[in-house]
């Protein structure tokens, strides 16, 4: 698998900036609709990732406005849904995602995004920042 910083149109568009922390996601941001997204979703990481990460099974899946097809086309959702979460926990141990499926009125669309859990509070009440993957 190819990193992203290794890629030449990733690593020339850093090259232009002065020494800084630049990665792959800032080149996202800036040449790709990922800064759109973050505008329009007002900075929520977890939403713009549910919305890039998202496959409406009735953009890829011909079936009939009947209970049955609907009733399969969910199980198939189901169960890529399952097949994500499999794949996203090998590809990447020790983080945790939040792989669900919404049935809209065109059908069901599942998506994931990173899981953000609550901050821990010790024992003065004052939060315990977290380091999220």
């Amino acid at each position: 698998m190819i990193e992203p910083a290794e890629h030449p149109e990733i690593s020339s568009w850093a090259a232009d900036f002065p020494p800084g922390p630049l990665d792959h996601l800032d080149f996202l941001k800036c040449r790709s609709t990922l800064g759109e997204w973050y505008r329009r979703l007002d900075g929520d990481t977890r939403a713009v990732e549910r919305m890039l990460n998202r496959l409406a099974l009735a953009d890829v899946i011909d079936y009939g406005n009947t209970l049955e097809d609907d009733a399969a086309l969910m199980e198939v959702a189901r169960t890529i849904s399952k097949t994500w979460h499999a794949a996203l926990s090998a590809a990447c141990p020790g983080r945790t995602f939040d792989v669900t499926v919404h049935d809209i009125d065109d059908g069901p669309v599942v998506s994931f995004a990173r899981a953000w859990f609550a901050e821990p509070v010790n024992r003065r009440g004052a939060v315990t920042p977290r380091a999220h993957t």
